[in-house]
């Protein structure tokens, strides 16, 4: 909608009868409004419908709030257009947890990796340590596994000395 020309008007110029209408009107229309969505959402989810048979949402404002066909229909519109914002705020929450849920699994995984490492690292640190103690230990025996960054695995002999 286009507005070529305008006058601003301010609630100081008015009589404050006239503001105290305005204010009631605008409380009275988002109360309808809230209602309306309220007894749209509750009948979606219920299966439930709010309306009598053969009843449109039209009447149903019309009767209820006692508007005229404007304001009642303008009810209605604002009323859907709350439920549609809802249900896409709704949808891109559900997005974003998703991408939380993957971005934790994916941390998860690499610290289980991460961890596996170190378990393997102390397990070659008891072998050898069991090992080491033996009169002729093997050379392949004393092999300690290292676990450096998430794919690398180096083996690295460790020569005790006995006389140290």
């Amino acid at each position: 909608m286009l507005t070529l020309f305008s006058n601003r008007v301010y609630k100081n110029t008015l009589p404050a009868v006239e503001v105290f209408a305005v204010v009631e009107e605008i409380v009275n229309f988002n109360s309808a409004k809230y209602h309306l969505v309220n007894r749209i959402t509750h009948s979606e989810r219920t299966g439930q419908r709010f309306l009598a048979e053969g009843q449109s949402p039209h009447m149903y404002a019309k009767g209820t709030f006692g508007y005229n066909d404007y304001f009642a229909n303008s009810v209605i519109i604002a009323a859907k257009a709350a439920i549609d914002s809802h249900k896409e705020v709704h949808q891109l929450n559900l997005q974003s947890l998703k991408s939380r849920i993957a971005a934790k699994d994916k941390k998860l995984k690499q610290l289980n990796r991460y961890l596996q490492g170190k378990q393997a690292m102390l397990e070659s640190c008891i072998r050898i340590s069991k090992v080491s103690k033996q009169a002729r230990p093997r050379k392949k025996d004393l092999r300690l596994k290292t676990y450096r960054g998430c794919r690398e695995k180096h083996s690295t002999y460790l020569l005790f000395s006995r006389y140290v």
